[in-house]
């Protein structure tokens, strides 16, 4: 991976932090998405 990877992956990971800091709905999209937590609210069982 190259520094201007690297850097172009940072950039991308801070405007999504930001986002999220904005935008609860987009927050917890992201979660269940990345299966942290369910539909319903609750912690996956693997991060219980």
């Amino acid at each position: 991976m190259t520094e201007e990877h690297l850097k172009q992956i940072q950039d991308a990971a801070a405007k999504l932090e930001e986002r999220a800091k904005r935008d609860p709905a987009f927050a917890r999209r992201v979660l269940v998405e990345e299966g942290i937590y369910t539909e319903d609210g609750e912690l996956a069982p693997e991060y219980r």
